[in-house]
């Protein structure tokens, strides 16, 4: 069925397309810190420097091989998920088949305001040979929509009322009530959209065309409506076929790459982490020298600012 591609008011601008924990599961499994009931070991590195690491329990030794089956599974996941967000990003706009469908134009004004009908269906014709969509438009007075919850209501009803077929594009502005060529009035408009034109008008377009309808009513007058819109019609048919980037995709292909990145990194760098720990704690235990923080020195250690007690 049909859906709004976007819509908007002389007031109210445009409107786009709608489509627990407690401190003890907090603590550290390993940290450089040390924090009560934690076990002190010391990691030389390759150049002698010392690397504190505190433990609460006995270190195990790294598994490696669950690490590389874990980094398999995350790189079968995300890759070939990169890569279809990657492809999908650039939007290849496909000219939709006229003969597919009735390409009947409705136009038509219940207002008095449109005064160049001829030409507005000359723009709709160069739009739907250049892209196989098939623009209508109805001017209407406020009035017919009193029966309807919003304009948006209306319009949906008016699509299905006048076509059989998901390839129209139907644009439907309301004004006032005897509202004058020359008035400065609040109007209505509202666009609504075949569902079957995905691979010829994407959600970018269906906002760019907003802001255009949008932007040449606000800059005319009422009797000038029929300017506004073939000056909007005339201003996407230009770009309508173009290779153009869909915003979401990008961000989420952006989003999936740095959440990638960042738990490779995380898994390599925990590996690393317990290996050291491993490695200081068989050295400590081969000189007796890990030391449990008791309790009763948690005034001490958070007053020395992370050094704890020792006892050798």
């Amino acid at each position: 069925m049909a859906h709004s591609s976007g819509g908007g008011s002389h007031a109210g601008g445009a409107h786009y397309s709608s489509h627990g924990s407690n401190s003890e599961n907090m603590v550290p499994p390993i940290s450089r810190h040390p924090y009560i009931g934690a076990h002190h070991y010391v990691y030389y590195a390759a150049g002698g420097e010392p690397v504190d690491y505190y433990y609460k329990g006995t270190p195990k030794k790294p598994d490696l091989k669950g690490m590389v089956i874990g980094l398999i599974i995350v790189t079968a996941i995300a890759i070939p998920l990169l890569i279809f967000c990657f492809c999908n990003c650039r939007f290849y706009p496909e000219k939709t088949e006229v003969s597919s469908y009735d390409s009947s134009i409705v136009i038509s004004d219940s207002t008095g305001l449109l005064d160049n009908e001829e030409e507005l269906r000359q723009a709709i014709e160069d739009f739907r040979d250049e892209t196989g969509v098939t623009l209508s438009v109805e001017i209407i007075s406020k009035s017919e929509v009193r029966w309807y919850e919003d304009l948006e209501d209306y319009a949906y009803n008016e699509y299905e009322r006048l076509f059989r077929d998901e390839k129209h594009w139907l644009f439907v502005v309301a004004y006032p009530e005897n509202t004058a060529k020359d008035g400065n009035v609040n109007w209505d408009w509202e666009g609504m959209i075949g569902d079957d034109l995905g691979d010829t008008i994407g959600e970018s377009s269906e906002d760019r065309m907003t802001d255009l309808v949008q932007n040449a009513l606000e800059e005319t007058k009422p009797g000038e409506v029929g300017e506004a819109l073939v000056s909007a019609f005339s201003a996407f048919e230009k770009e309508a076929m173009e290779t153009r980037m869909e915003t979401p995709l990008v961000f989420l292909t952006i989003v999936i790459g740095l959440a990638y990145l960042c738990l490779i990194v995380g898994m390599v760098s925990q590996h690393f982490e317990e290996s050291h720990l491993y490695e200081a704690y068989l050295s400590e235990k081969e000189n007796a020298c890990g030391t449990e923080i008791p309790a009763s020195e948690e005034a001490q250690t958070e007053g020395q600012n992370g050094t704890a007690g020792e006892s050798r």
